[in-house]
């Protein structure tokens, strides 16, 4: 199952996270995904007009409740992605 599925599947279809019109006013991209138990640990990248990419960590509750791990667009993608997998318990 997809992260944005699962994302519908929490939130009653209510949340407006994962549509494509917002991602495409935000220039947003998801990077890699990791789980544990019930909870998504995921990272996210915006690209404002001007200037570069930045890479936040999301975290995604039961309910579909989406919250930035950290501070917005404060991370290298390297940063982003070593982070989720540490708060997920995984190596790979």
């Amino acid at each position: 199952m997809s992260l944005e599925i699962e994302y519908k599947n929490r939130n009653n279809g209510g949340g407006h996270f994962f549509d494509k019109e917002t991602m495409r006013f935000f220039r947003s991209r998801i990077g890699i995904v990791r789980s544990k138990g019930d909870n998504y640990y995921f990272v996210t990248s915006e690209q404002p007009p001007h200037g570069k990419r930045q890479f936040s960590v999301r975290h995604m509750s039961l309910d579909g409740d989406i919250k930035t791990v950290g501070d917005f667009c404060s991370l290298t993608r390297y940063m982003a992605e070593k982070t989720v997998k540490q708060l997920a318990g995984s190596s790979y």
